[in-house]
């Protein structure tokens, strides 16, 4: 074999992986403005901190309800046409907010917020499916490494740099430059690498029914099951980790000194996994994930049955943060790995609704069981999650899903 032949091949990885981490920090960066800068804004504006809750939870519906859409992303258009279609809608929406945002009575601003949600939520479908189009079989591993860290930057970008700007330049310039940003996403999307992806028969029906198919195959209820369960453990500690900062006497400024050094934890911990699930493959880089995931929450139990001060606190805010993003991108690898190409928008949607649910569900729950418990007892509560999810791992359905049987 030439030896011209593996440098090209690395090329065009090095080619495809680049645009892999610039469309997960355009994937983030949205998600950011809509989550830490718009409250900020609609707060200088006046708006009152119960109509801030309203929009920074009804308005995030498109987030969700995401799936339902998601076939339009597999039947129509290329992938690309999407990411920059959605991106140039969502610029649009913070150039009107720019120039009339202060002058907007609740309802039309309200429109626009949902607007660029659902904008922001259509570029999520089309980035997912890209980017599983764009994968080569035992590239997930490293590839969600770059997502997990790049979407991260882009969180960072948004809550802390985006919000900045608004001192020197004013909401009107800060949003002006959000909009530039998503604006120069929109132009550069068509130049990524082309998905070549097999088109199915026209219509919704045949891609509804491969969803079905998809669950009806062997072993796809056990991974749905999977899907729910593994990332349990971190769907209850999750909504009560600020308000346990906050009740133990945390300032906001150490509340936010937290916030870099918990980041920096979730990116080690995503490149571990990275490493894990290439060394082990993704069902036994899972497991090597989950035990630490779930056991990173007696961390905070400690924390919280000993009274720990700041230290103690931030000690296992890294702890929890690194075993998250171990967690987390060997979770990703399995969603990527049991995705058909073809249908890649709308199985990995409903997947990560499926997620979502558990998510959502059991943080609503959360707050009850803190005050059933107290929040040392349901810290501990959460780490026996884990439970259900790595059993599951041990099923031969599993594997066979993943493709790694062999491994077993």
């Amino acid at each position: 074999m030439s030896p011209q032949v593996p440098v090209d091949v690395a090329a065009r990885r090095s080619v495809r992986f680049a645009w892999i981490a610039a469309f997960a920090f355009v994937s983030g960066l949205p998600f950011g403005i809509f989550k830490d800068l718009l409250p900020v804004y609609l707060r200088d504006l006046g708006v009152s901190l119960e109509a801030i809750g309203v929009f920074a939870g009804a308005m995030a519906a498109p987030w969700s309800l995401k799936v339902l859409w998601a076939p339009l992303v597999d039947r129509w258009g290329g992938r690309r046409g999407w990411i920059a279609g959605a991106c140039a809608a969502g610029a649009v929406v913070l150039v009107a907010l720019a120039l009339w945002g202060p002058h907007l009575s609740v309802l039309p601003l309200a429109a626009l917020l949902f607007g660029f949600a659902a904008a922001s939520a259509t570029a999520d479908i089309a980035i997912d499916a890209w980017t599983i189009g764009v994968l080569e079989r035992g590239e997930e591993g490293p590839a969600n490494g770059l997502r997990v860290t790049f979407y991260r930057l882009a969180l960072l970008a948004a809550g802390g740099g985006l919000v900045a700007l608004a001192g020197p330049l004013g909401w009107r310039g800060a949003l002006l430059v959000s909009a530039a940003m998503l604006g120069a996403a929109a132009t550069l999307a068509p130049a990524a690498p082309r998905t070549v992806i097999p088109r199915r028969a026209a219509g919704w029906g045949p891609l509804l029914s491969g969803v079905v198919t998809w669950f009806r195959a062997p072993g796809g209820l056990t991974l749905a099951a999977l899907i729910l369960l593994y990332k349990w453990p971190d769907a209850a500690l999750g909504p009560m980790v600020r308000t346990f900062w906050r009740d133990a006497g945390l300032s906001a400024e150490q509340i936010g000194a937290l916030a870099l050094p918990n980041v920096g934890a979730t990116l080690a911990g995503a490149w571990t996994g990275a490493f894990v699930v290439r060394r082990l493959g993704v069902v036994r880089g899972l497991l090597v994930a989950g035990l630490p995931q779930a056991l990173s929450n007696l961390a905070y139990a400690a924390a919280a049955a000993w009274s720990a001060g700041f230290w103690g606190i931030a000690a296992a805010a890294t702890v929890e943060s690194f075993c998250g993003g171990l967690g987390t991108t060997a979770f990703l690898a399995l969603l990527m790995r049991v995705c058909e190409k073809e249908r890649a928008a709308v199985e990995f949607a409903l997947m990560t609704a499926l997620f979502a649910a558990t998510r959502d569900l059991t943080g609503a729950a959360s707050g009850y069981g803190v005050a059933a418990f107290g929040y040392a007892g349901w810290f501990l509560v959460t780490v026996f999650c884990a439970i259900p999810g790595l059993a599951l791992l041990a099923a031969p359905a599993v594997a066979a899903r993943a493709g790694e049987e062999e491994t077993q």
